[in-house]
């Protein structure tokens, strides 16, 4: 997700093994991510960039490469 108009809802569902992030949110986005497993990826789960502000409630991020969740705001 990418932009300040991105708001999308993603609940529910299982992000796995991925090449990169399991979530990426930049550039003032805001998102809801609710009861979803994001596990495996090889960069961070979720990552927060930029001035995004995304809601993330009961989800379970584990056994990645890297970090569970990566926020910066650079």
């Amino acid at each position: 997700m990418e932009g300040k108009t991105a708001n999308p809802a993603i609940r529910h569902c299982m992000i796995h093994d991925g090449k990169t992030q399991g979530i990426y949110i930049d550039d003032n986005a805001k998102a809801i991510v609710e009861d979803c497993e994001i596990v495996a990826n090889t960069y961070p789960g979720v990552t927060i960039k930029n001035g995004s502000n995304p809601t993330i409630r009961r989800c379970k991020i584990h056994d990645g490469k890297s970090n569970s969740l990566w926020s910066t705001d650079k």
